[in-house]
């Protein structure tokens, strides 16, 4: 009995002592929204424009959001009425988005994941919406998502309406991980004029022979990213760290991003490191 007792008693200690379980990967469930095709009226104006105040509106405006509700019942008006061709009025979406279970931070996950995708719906004045995504890297420690979204406004076309969206989660706190959340700061500059060197000398780019050309991208390049740094997100993908570019630096026809693999050397955060090859 006394050693059954003291077999208990280690069992119970070891197990005190023991670390918690790893984080799990995130589990991931498609979320396909209805894409059956909107009929917009001339009585959808009014309420769509008050809604649209509404969300999109500074605090300033809502104390007075007649004007703006007038302006906007006038343009949409005149654009949906110049159109003789009744499909003008119609509006088609086609959006997925992954929704996260089984890690303790799949909330605030999740609602990173619709903020990302709230603006991605029907709504009057629109013709065509569409987001996709997959899905780059799933660990125990990190999960990183690659969005595509596209939103055509009526009598709009062409290539220059994409915008490509990347996310990765720290699972252990449900954070998004921003590329100035994970490099050393001291290097910021320095990868700065890396990224911009990467996108304007890249083999087979329009301009990597043109030094002028180059040059002028470069410059631009880099005023942007005074403005714009700290919001590049960053993915994984196969080991290699990635950001991506939305600039649309080579004209619409070359897409609007240019994905820029950040070395080894810029990177600091521990749980990206580990992931790296």
């Amino acid at each position: 009995m006394k050693k059954i007792l003291s077999a208990i008693l280690y069992a119970g200690l070891a197990a005190a002592g023991a670390a918690p379980a790893r984080a799990q990967p995130a589990v991931i469930q498609d979320v396909a929204l209805p894409d059956a095709p909107h009929h917009y009226t001339e009585k959808d104006i009014k309420p769509e424009c008050i809604k649209t105040i509404q969300e999109e509106s500074p605090t300033a405006m809502l104390a007075n959001l007649q004007p703006y509700i007038e302006i906007c019942v006038a343009d949409m008006h005149d654009i949906l009425t110049s159109h003789s061709n009744t499909a003008y009025m119609d509006c088609t979406a086609n959006v997925h988005y992954p929704a996260i279970s089984g890690t303790r931070n799949a909330a605030a996950m999740n609602a990173a994941i619709t903020a990302l995708a709230k603006p991605y719906h029907c709504a009057l004045g629109t013709s065509t919406v569409r987001l996709e995504y997959k899905v780059t890297h799933n660990s125990d420690r990190l999960l990183s998502l690659d969005f595509y979204g596209s939103n055509y406004e009526i009598g709009t076309g062409g290539s220059c309406h994409g915008n490509e969206m990347v996310m990765t989660f720290d699972i252990t706190t449900g954070k998004v991980l921003r590329l100035s959340d994970v490099i050393r700061p001291t290097q910021k500059e320095q990868l700065k004029a890396y990224i911009a060197n990467y996108i304007t000398h890249f083999p087979n780019n329009p301009i990597s022979e043109n030094a002028e050309s180059a040059n002028m991208v470069r410059n631009e390049l880099l005023q942007s990213f005074d403005r714009k740094f700290s919001a590049y997100g960053i993915y994984l993908v196969n080991g290699t760290v990635m950001t991506n570019i939305n600039e649309y630096v080579y004209s619409c026809v070359a897409g609007p991003s240019w994905p820029v693999p950040i070395p080894r050397k810029y990177i600091i955060h521990p749980a990206i490191l580990a992931e790296m090859h």
